[in-house]
C-alpha cells in the first residue's frame, strides 16, 4: 500500500510525523473563533434543524 493509505490507529503515527506548520497560528485562532460563533446550541431544536437540513439535500440529490 502507499505510504499514505493507512488502516486501523495507524493514522495517528502518520499525522504524528508531519511537523511542518501548513497553516500559521493567526490564521488557526482565527479559524476556531469562526467555527466557536458558528456553531449551533445543542438541543432539540438544532437537531430537528439539522434532519431537515439533511432530507432537503438527499431530495435535491435525487
Amino acid at each position: 500500500m502507499p505510504a499514505n493509505v493507512v488502516q486501523g490507529n495507524a493514522w495517528i503515527e502518520y499525522i504524528k510525523q508531519f511537523k511542518e506548520d501548513v497553516i500559521p497560528a493567526i490564521k488557526l485562532k482565527r479559524i476556531q473563533y469562526r467555527i466557536e460563533k458558528e456553531i449551533l446550541e445543542k438541543g432539540w431544536k438544532t437537531n430537528h434543524l439539522h434532519i431537515k437540513n439533511l432530507k432537503q439535500k438527499n431530495i435535491q440529490a435525487d
